[in-house]
């Protein structure tokens, strides 16, 4: 069933509904991360079948697969079914993965080998408890003022351990759980977080330099930024070799040539206020 299911993932198009049709609720995929159970009845699932990674999120991979080694402990918040916390931990990095979807949750679960914890709770402002909406997407889930489906949600801060890096994606609901981690952010963990827009990348950026002043902000995609108070240890160098793997040389250049490109953003944002 698995080989048809591969097959299917080489038509030009229409592949994922015969795989979704085949109703294959567990399969080892081998991608860049690893190997990680997929449930190919979701859609999130079918690029790592038919590709071995996600190609529209290529510059994030290459950016976090750089970023972690073994000294860290990571906090992937939004893990999803544990793509990203695989490759963190496939870099030595010890990787704590928070997500509060059910249908995530019990491949994440099944992914969280050696070097990953897996917590099915989601990050807010405070413990409690929230609502979440589960799309047919997956990856489009996200925490809602009202609902059916109730989540346990804790702080950040209320978790005790001293991450060196987070990376956080929740569509949206980032702010929220920056506004959870003012105590830790004193530390200086470098921040990998979305802001789907200006205004939420305004946002962010104030709580996080109100928690720490030290904060410099830079672009790693249009959605994709990095917050951190020592230079990263993705180097000028490095970034050049990450951009040659990924043929995205320009987006690289700008990122490594104008690291002040997010500030521009944000004074642009203001501006327009």
């Amino acid at each position: 069933m698995l080989a048809f299911a591969r097959l299917a993932s080489r038509l030009p198009r229409g592949g994922f509904q015969i795989v979704r049709r085949l109703g294959i609720r567990e399969a080892r995929i081998e991608t860049v991360a690893g190997p990680i159970c997929c449930d190919l009845r979701e859609s999130v699932c079918y690029p790592l079948l038919k590709y071995g990674t996600y190609p529209h999120a290529a510059v994030e991979i290459e950016w976090l697969r750089a970023a972690a080694g073994p000294e860290d402990v990571v906090y992937d918040i939004g893990a999803n079914i544990g793509f990203t916390a695989a490759l963190l931990a496939s870099r030595g990095a010890r990787v704590i993965a928070f997500e509060p979807s059910p249908r995530a949750f019990r491949m994440l679960k099944k992914n969280a080998r050696a070097g990953i914890e897996a917590r099915q709770v989601a990050l807010s402002d405070k413990p409690g408890r929230l609502f979440f909406e589960e799309r047919d997407r997956l990856d489009l889930s996200f925490v809602a003022e009202t609902g059916t489906l109730a989540i346990e949600a804790v702080s950040i801060d209320s978790l005790g351990e001293a991450p060196t890096l987070i990376k956080i994606d929740v569509e949206g609901y980032e702010p929220a759980v920056l506004k959870g981690a003012t105590e830790t952010l004193r530390a200086g963990p470098v921040l990998f977080f979305e802001a789907l827009d200006g205004d939420a990348l305004k946002e962010s950026a104030e709580i996080i330099r109100a928690a720490n002043p030290a904060y410099r902000i830079s672009a790693v995609t249009d959605m994709n930024y990095v917050a951190r108070v020592e230079p990263s240890r993705v180097s000028r160098r490095r970034v050049g070799n990450l951009a040659r793997i990924v043929g995205r040389r320009g987006a690289f250049a700008a990122l490594a040539d104008r690291a002040d490109i997010a500030e521009q953003l944000l004074e642009q944002a203001a501006a327009a206020a």
